[in-house]
């Protein structure tokens, strides 16, 4: 019975994480105390009831907590500076590297999503043997 309910846990936690990283997940981890805190708060609430279901809901916590610091502390993330001039608030997102960021990838707009500025046309990345015409 409780190795089922850690088993329930896991994969709640790797569903709450999923739907994570469908959003922006480089600014999710700008606010990530504040995701930690609201997933493990819907977990208790859905797994409400039985001590079973706190179980649950705390390993399922505890995996979203520890996987959102280590990819973090690992990779990096944006962090996010509110400015404000008269009525006009403006969000800009600063990169904040981790331990394995690569500066390379963040030059290519890998962590902001962005373009480079001046991409490779699509029939040379996708052409045929090299040729820039767009037959075979």
């Amino acid at each position: 019975m409780t190795l089922t309910m850690i088993f329930i846990g896991l994969l709640s936690g790797l569903g709450i994480l999923f739907m994570l990283m469908k959003l922006d997940f480089w600014k999710v981890l700008g606010f990530d105390l504040y995701v930690d805190i609201a997933a493990t708060a819907l977990l208790m609430i859905l797994y409400a009831g039985t001590l079973g279901g706190m179980v649950a809901a705390m390993v399922g916590g505890l995996q979203i907590s520890v996987v959102l610091w280590s990819i973090k502390k690992l990779f990096g993330y944006l962090r996010p500076t509110v400015t404000r001039k008269g009525w006009k608030i403006s969000v800009s997102w600063k990169t904040v590297p981790g331990v394995f960021y690569n500066r390379h990838m963040g030059a290519k707009g890998y962590y902001t999503r962005q373009q480079p500025s001046h991409p490779e046309p699509l029939l040379r990345r996708f052409g045929f043997n090299g040729r820039t015409s767009g037959g075979w």
